[in-house]
């Protein structure tokens, strides 16, 4: 049997992920200048992308191949940003929160 043929008799499952999705920052740019003997690196950044981590990119990555996904997470202030990079076929089920400062 196929690895192809293996996988798509996930087609039909129903799958749930639980888990913490995060925003993965990535910053891309230019060193400033040569190192120090601190250790510092000075870094001029001229782009930053966004992408989907954690659970969020678990299910997106699981949708490749199974058609119903249902993803559990804590959900911030994030949310639509979230909903908007998942795939069409992950149903985003929100845990809202409300974080607060310790001190």
């Amino acid at each position: 049997m196929e690895f192809k043929e293996y996988l798509s008799k996930f087609k039909k499952l129903r799958v749930l992920v639980i888990g913490e999705t995060m925003i993965d920052r990535y910053y891309y740019g230019k060193q400033m200048s040569q190192f120090r003997v601190e250790c510092l690196l000075e870094f001029f950044t001229e782009e930053t992308k966004d992408y989907i981590g954690g659970a969020g990119l678990v299910a997106n990555n699981v949708s490749s191949f199974v058609d119903n996904i249902d993803l559990i997470t804590l959900c911030n202030k994030n949310l639509s940003y979230i909903n908007k990079k998942l795939a069409k076929n992950v149903c985003l089920i929100p845990i809202k929160v409300k974080i607060t400062q310790y001190p």
